[in-house]
């Protein structure tokens, strides 16, 4: 390989190291969980469903046994359509009918919050905080609300101001580990690390003592993530194996593991974690996360200079994805590994087409010139 594609291998296997922390984030979204490709920091706990359990408009949905029928046409009636509208994916029907709802009785707090939770979904972060902080001065000790309203505050990087609802929610409720998880998150992006994970672990530790082992499998994940970046790999390795411990079959806490114990220089294992998460994506059905895991898969094997199983690997992600560029690009540097040039100028030319077509103009310039290179060296 020469050592230009060998910079380029190189720079694609520690991104996708540092970014198998995405898939973790993957789950069907809620309005408090726009899921992000990019590499989650510290800060990712403030989109999981450890902080999200209070966060969704539909949480506050009445069961049809406990449902009073409400006086057509009043506040309330508003109210529940827009509570039907949230479970039909109506955004636009839910905003609707909650603004009529407010404009009929505007100091019911629950309207101003689900509309607001709503909005931030929308990613209008000052719609929302507007709603929210209505909802908070309506109804002073509802804890869930002040860190809704944290969870937007932070996203609009009023880190100060997050910090502060996440301390009134734990006055008001002290054991609410959300609030842990969402000040966690303002900490990290104030730099705070060690701050930061010991309101991670606070969290993880009420988790455990409330019996909600998803919640807190979760959190360990974003403990081990807020670790890993302080280069603890140890430590992050450990809280990886105590949530697979608690979820075996969870798979993107092996795809993390995965990552942690790469940056350990333990390949192998790393590599028997990813075909464990790739086992289990496959079972449950899920492609992406499938398709990306297959993708790691292939880089780490790569690196251990297992080309065949490589070639492989990324051939049965093209198969699974064939607009995956990435997939394109691992399969082309494997390929020339073996000396298969034109099998990966060919393969390279596919993926600048895909990066063209996504409007990844820069990128599709950096494998041009890879391109160029690789035909040179033919001559």
């Amino acid at each position: 390989m020469s050592q230009k594609l060998l910079k380029f291998y190189l720079l694609l296997a520690a991104s996708v190291s540092l970014g198998l922390t995405a898939v973790a984030c993957s789950k069907t979204p809620s309005p408090t969980n726009t899921a992000s490709t990019s590499t989650p920091s510290p800060a990712a706990p403030a989109q999981n469903t450890a902080a999200n359990e209070t966060a969704s408009p539909s949480a506050t949905a009445p069961t049809p046994a406990t449902t009073v029928a409400a006086a057509p046409g009043s506040a309330e009636d508003f109210y529940q359509r827009g509570i039907e509208s949230v479970k039909k994916g109506d955004a636009a029907g839910a905003e609707e009918a909650w603004r009529k709802s407010i404009e009929l009785d505007p100091k019911n707090p629950k309207v101003h919050s689900n509309l607001g939770v709503l909005l931030q979904s929308q990613n209008k972060l000052d719609e929302a905080s507007k709603e929210l902080q209505e909802a908070v001065r309506l109804d002073p000790k509802n804890a869930e609300d002040k860190v809704k309203l944290a969870v937007v505050l932070g996203q609009q990087k009023k880190l100060d101001e997050a910090i502060a609802q996440t301390k009134e929610a734990l006055k008001i409720k002290s054991d609410f580990a959300p609030a842990h998880v969402v000040m966690a998150a303002a900490l990290a992006e104030q730099g705070k690390q060690e701050e930061a994970i010991k309101s991670l672990q606070t969290a993880r530790d009420l988790f455990k003592t409330q019996g909600k082992v998803d919640q807190q499998v979760e959190t360990t994940i974003n403990l081990a993530v807020a670790l890993a970046k302080q280069k603890k790999l140890d430590d992050a390795v450990a809280q990886l194996q105590d949530a697979v411990k608690l979820k075996p079959d969870f798979a993107p806490t092996h795809v993390i593991l995965a990552g942690a114990l790469s940056e350990q220089g333990k390949k192998d294992e790393a590599v028997a974690s990813l075909k464990t998460a790739k086992d289990l994506f496959k079972t449950q059905g899920r492609t992406e996360p499938l398709v990306e895991t297959t993708i790691n898969l292939a880089v780490l094997l790569g690196q251990q200079n297992k080309i065949d199983e490589a070639v492989a690997e990324s051939k049965e992600a093209i198969s699974l994805k064939p607009d995956s560029a990435k997939a394109h690009y691992v399969l082309a540097l494997a390929l020339s590994s073996q000396g298969k040039k034109d099998e990966a100028i060919a393969n390279l030319n596919k993926t600048k087409e895909l990066l063209t077509n996504q409007g990844q103009t820069q990128q599709a310039a950096q494998i041009d010139q890879i391109i160029q290179k690789l035909g040179e060296q033919k001559k």
